[in-house]
């Protein structure tokens, strides 16, 4: 049997310790980062930042007022933040698990059912991501696509690959403090 140095053990020893210091750190970072999502992809809906995304027409916004709706002109902004089963409100972060522990996060739609439009916020999230052409009697109510999730994920990885959430740095300097006795020069 081969016989290894103490800085071969201490490496050894480090690399089977990350594994328990770093899965934790890592599972909250996920979460965090979820909720990060969520808010940006509300942002866009709040601030009507859907840029390149085709407006409500003139038909939309006069059927939405005559329903009472706060902010007719917006699109998927009909319940606002105050109704839970808005569309604005239809993410949720959910954790995933691997062998019953928890080793990450993902956002994913609510299964709920919207609160005006006779159909779960899953379905009413399709529609808007894709579009669709809706019979209603004899005709048909076209919905262009408005593809927020979309939009939120373009940036989100934008903003994340630039450092500016901050997770890169945090992961690396937590790399850095495991290995730091092997980083010496």
């Amino acid at each position: 049997m081969p016989k290894f140095n103490n800085k071969y053990k201490k490496l050894v020893h480090a690399v089977s310790e990350s594994d328990k210091r770093l899965l934790p750190k890592l599972e909250v970072e996920a979460e965090k980062r979820a909720y990060k999502f969520i808010e940006l992809y509300q942002g866009h809906l709040i601030k009507n930042d859907l840029r390149g995304i085709e407006p409500l027409s003139d038909r939309a916004v006069q059927a939405k007022t005559r329903a009472g709706i706060s902010i007719p002109q917006r699109p998927l902004m009909a319940g606002g933040l105050d109704k839970k089963n808005s569309y604005v409100n239809n993410l949720q972060v959910s954790k995933i698990r691997k062998n019953k522990r928890v080793v990450g996060a993902k956002v994913t739609v609510r299964r709920a059912k919207h609160w005006l439009a006779n159909m779960t916020l899953q379905a009413l999230f399709v529609i808007h991501e894709k579009g669709a052409l809706i019979q209603q009697g004899r005709g048909f109510i076209r919905i262009p696509p408005r593809p927020v999730f979309a939009l939120t994920e373009d940036e989100f990885y934008k903003k994340t690959m630039s450092g500016e959430f901050g997770f890169k740095a945090k992961l690396a300097q937590e790399m850095r403090d495991i290995f730091k006795d092997f980083t010496k020069k």
